[in-house]
C-alpha cells in the first residue's frame, strides 16, 4: 500500500534560517523530525529573495518550490522529501507569493503539489484573481503530464464552511476546482478549526486545507497547535487499488443529460491529448480551437502521436 504525508503551516513570517538548531521555528523542526511527512507546505514564509534554496532548514529535505514577492509579505515554500523527482519544467511560482506548483515522479507515480496563501484581506475580487490563476495552472499542468494524482494545501483565508461567508465568488471557484479534478478537502468532516486569535479562544475559524484526489483510498487528519496562531495540519493518504479497476458502467448512464454533455468533451480532450501540437497547448487554446465545431471537423486536421488513438476514433459515432 503506498502511503503519503502532507503537512502545512503558516509560520506568520517566523525566520527560515540555514542553522538546523534553535529559532522560533525549532518546534516545527521537532514536528517534521518525528512525523516525517513527504510533503511540507509552509505559508506566510515572507522571504524576499527569489534564489532562497532553504538549505539547512528541515534535514533530509530539498526546496524545489518557493513563491516570493519583492517585498516581506506573503510567501510560500513546498520541501518535499528525497524521493521526489521533479519532472522538468513543470514547477511555477506566483510573482505576489500566493501561490506555487510543480509536479514530480514518486513511487512510480504522477503527482502534482500546490502550495496557496490567499490574500487575507476581506476582497472577494482579489482573493478570487488568485485563485482563478492557480486553476488555470493547475488545468494546463495537468493537460501537459498527463495522469496524475493531486495535493493542493495551505492557508485559503476562505471559510469554505460558511454559506454566507465575505468571498462567497472566491469560495465557489475553489468548490468548483474541487469538483472539476474530483478531490476531497481533508477537514470537510469534521471542520476542525485551524486558526485562533490570540488571546480570544472563541475567535476561531477553519482556514488551512488540503485538497486531495478522491484516487487515495483513505485520508486521516491530525490537527496540532504550537506557538503559532494557525494550527498544524497534517494529512495521511493511502493510494488504493481502485486506480486499477475496470469502471463498471451502467446502463441508465448513457441517457443522462451530463453523459450526453460531457461526452463530447471527453472525446476532444482524449484526440487533443495526443496531438503533437495540442498535448502541450492550455485548457484556453484547445477551447478556442474547437468551440463550435463537431469533432469531425477538426479530427482530420490533427497530427496524432498515437495513431491507435485515430483508428479507434473512426469507429465511434460523431457526437
Amino acid at each position: 500500500m503506498t502511503i503519503v504525508k502532507v503537512l502545512t503551516q503558516n509560520v506568520g513570517g517566523a525566520g527560515l534560517g540555514e542553522a538546523r538548531g534553535g529559532g522560533n521555528i525549532a518546534p516545527l523542526r521537532i514536528s517534521i523530525h518525528r512525523k516525517k511527512p513527504d510533503v511540507v507546505i509552509l505559508t506566510e514564509t515572507r522571504i524576499n529573495n527569489p534564489n532562497y534554496n532553504g538549505n539547512g532548514v528541515f534535514r533530509g529535505y530539498k526546496l524545489l518550490q518557493n513563491s516570493t514577492c519583492e517585498r516581506r509579505a506573503g510567501g510560500v515554500a513546498v520541501f518535499v522529501n528525497k524521493g521526489f523527482e521533479e519532472i522538468e519544467g513543470t514547477i511555477r511560482n506566483s510573482r505576489g507569493g500566493h501561490f506555487t506548483i510543480g509536479a514530480y515522479k514518486w513511487k512510480g507515480l504522477n503527482i502534482i503539489i500546490g502550495g496557496i496563501y490567499g490574500l487575507s484581506v476581506n476582497s472577494d475580487r482579489l482573493s478570487s484573481e488568485v485563485f482563478e490563476q492557480y486553476v488555470e495552472w493547475h488545468q494546463e499542468l495537468t493537460h501537459r503530464i498527463g495522469n496524475a494524482i493531486s495535493v493542493v494545501g495551505g492557508d485559503f483565508n476562505v471559510k469554505l464552511d460558511l454559506e454566507n461567508n465575505y468571498k462567497p465568488r472566491c469560495t465557489r471557484i475553489i468548490k468548483d476546482f474541487v469538483e472539476e479534478f474530483d478531490m476531497g478537502d481533508l477537514g470537510d468532516e469534521l471542520k476542525t478549526p485551524t486558526w485562533r486569535r490570540p488571546h480570544l479562544p472563541k475567535s476561531r475559524s477553519r482556514l488551512d486545507y488540503i485538497l486531495f484526489s478522491n484516487r487515495f483510498e483513505k485520508a486521516t487528519q491530525q490537527i496540532t497547535w504550537g506557538r503559532f496562531d494557525h494550527a498544524e495540519v497534517m494529512g495521511e493518504f493511502e493510494i488504493g487499488d481502485r486506480t486499477h479497476r475496470k469502471p463498471i458502467l451502467k446502463d441508465w448512464v448513457l441517457t443522462t443529460e451530463d453523459f450526453t454533455r460531457q461526452a463530447q468533451d471527453i472525446v476532444r480532450d482524449t484526440l487533443l491529448d495526443h496531438d503533437r501540437l495540442f498535448k502541450t497547448r492550455s485548457y484556453v487554446e484547445r477551447e478556442e480551437h474547437t468551440q463550435g465545431k463537431q469533432t469531425r471537423e477538426y479530427e482530420g486536421e490533427l497530427s496524432l502521436s498515437d495513431q491507435d488513438v485515430r483508428y479507434a476514433s473512426k469507429s465511434r459515432p460523431n457526437c
